[in-house]
């Protein structure tokens, strides 16, 4: 590890104590348990594994854009080199 930090969070009490007898029982710490959370979020994990969750309105407005561009032929195409290539190209147009 580079370097620690800490961090404080609010939890509900009975939650944070069966989490913490559960990573017991797994024989790992709390802290392991969270930050391994934190590395899944980190590389685009979904938070909610789920179907109940619901995007927010300004994300549904967003859709409905990036649908409309889509429909308008105003949309740029991924490279094969994937998003890190399209990405360094707008950035190197755009100088």
């Amino acid at each position: 590890m580079s370097g620690s930090a800490t961090s404080t969070i609010r939890l509900d009490a009975s939650i944070k104590e069966e989490a913490k007898l559960r990573a017991g029982r797994l024989g790992v710490s709390l802290r392991t348990v969270v930050e391994n959370d934190l590395r899944r979020f980190i590389d685009g994990h979904p938070i909610i594994d789920d179907d109940s969750y619901v995007p927010s309105a300004m994300l549904r407005e967003d859709i409905e854009a990036a649908n409309a561009e889509y429909a308008a032929g105003e949309c740029d195409t991924i490279p094969s080199g994937g998003i890190d290539a399209y990405f360094a190209n707008l950035i190197e147009a755009n100088r």
